[in-house]
């Protein structure tokens, strides 16, 4: 074994406590990474792709940490808040909008549409039975004449007006009334009736008996305050389209009670208040019906197309009389050529 002198041996004892003080040897006499001994939390973290420092992690009582990239204004988020999903919409060039820590952003306002008239519904009210026409006439005005002109106020319009459109889907079950105060005006929606019955399916009527309410473009031509429904309005069915085709029926009415054979039911009560609007119009004008299979006729004449071509032809017309007024909601001018509807 080596000897060493006591100079030698002094020289290193002052090397190994000079060691020790800079912390490159630990107790055990092992080289040691003189990193591992600051706490975690001060430790430096570098950039993988840059040798500068990045900044220190936000303390953990902060929710949202601060932006590294000044240019960056989407909020950041603490390390415990798993961020949502963002909507498809959310992929902009433009920045996010930042918000308070903890707080939602507000969904935008949307903008309101022309407001929709209150569906009136039918109701079980009864006119009763043994009533003159007179009676049935006179007590429908006494009784509704007051709610008519007050649902004409609300759409903006006065009463009586000047002509009327009325408007029915049969899959809906819903019946339109429109209205305007001068010929040549845009229409307005006064009010939507519940349909309480109608027979039959989708599809025109054809035949007396079939039990089908007609579809197509026709007017009011006759009030009978004598009906076995109370009272009731018929449809100038059939027209000169289905006059051409040979189309038989009759007595097609828009009547009071519940009940239905081609016809469309709309209750005792309700009735009530279309007979009043209807009589109100001008010596010699004709409220115009518009009978549709439904609301969704792209979509009916798409399925039908498949299986019966010449039902989607014919609902391929009434489309375009629905959209012709739903443009500007000014009546289409309605002509019969071979057969068949057109629309200018």
């Amino acid at each position: 074994m080596r000897t060493r002198t006591p100079a030698a041996r002094r020289r290193r004892a002052d090397a190994r406590a000079s060691l020790l003080g800079l912390g490159l040897i630990c107790s055990a006499g092992v080289a040691c990474d003189p990193l591992l001994r600051a706490p975690r939390a001060e430790q430096p973290e570098m950039s993988p792709t840059s040798p500068a420092r990045a900044p220190a992690p936000a303390p953990a009582s902060d929710p949202v940490a601060p932006a590294e990239d000044p240019a960056d204004t989407a909020p950041a988020l603490a390390v415990d808040d798993a961020p949502d999903a963002e909507p498809a919409e959310a992929a902009s060039s433009e920045p996010a909008p930042e918000f308070a820590p903890g707080s939602a952003p507000e969904a935008a306002p949307e903008e309101p549409g022309p407001a929709r008239p209150e569906l009136r519904p039918f109701t079980r009210w009864d006119a009763g039975s043994g009533l003159s026409a007179k009676e049935r006439d006179r007590g429908a005005h006494a009784r509704r004449q007051d709610t008519v002109r007050g649902l004409f106020t609300a759409a903006g319009l006065s009463f009586p007006p000047r002509q009327l459109l009325m408007r029915a889907f049969k899959a809906e079950r819903e019946l339109e009334v429109w209205a305007t105060d001068r010929r040549g005006d845009p229409f307005t929606h006064v009010t939507t009736y519940k349909i309480c019955a109608a027979s039959g399916v989708a599809g025109p009527k054809k035949a007396e008996g079939d039990g089908q309410v007609p579809e197509g473009f026709y007017t009011i031509n006759l009030f009978n305050p004598r009906s076995s429904y109370h009272l009731s309005m018929r449809v100038s069915y059939p027209n000169r389209r289905d006059r051409a085709l040979r189309y038989t029926g009759s007595a097609i009415m828009i009547h009071g009670d519940c009940v239905s054979i081609g016809c469309l039911a709309m209750s005792d009560e309700r009735i009530e208040e279309l007979w009043v609007m209807n009589k109100a119009l001008p010596e010699g004008e004709r409220a115009d019906v518009h009978l549709f299979p439904g609301r969704d006729l792209a979509g009916m004449i798409e399925r039908a197309r498949p299986r019966d071509p010449e039902l989607a032809a014919f609902w391929t017309t009434l489309k375009r009389g629905n959209d012709a007024f739903e443009a500007n909601h000014q009546l289409p001018v309605i002509r019969v050529k071979d057969g068949a509807y057109t629309v200018e």
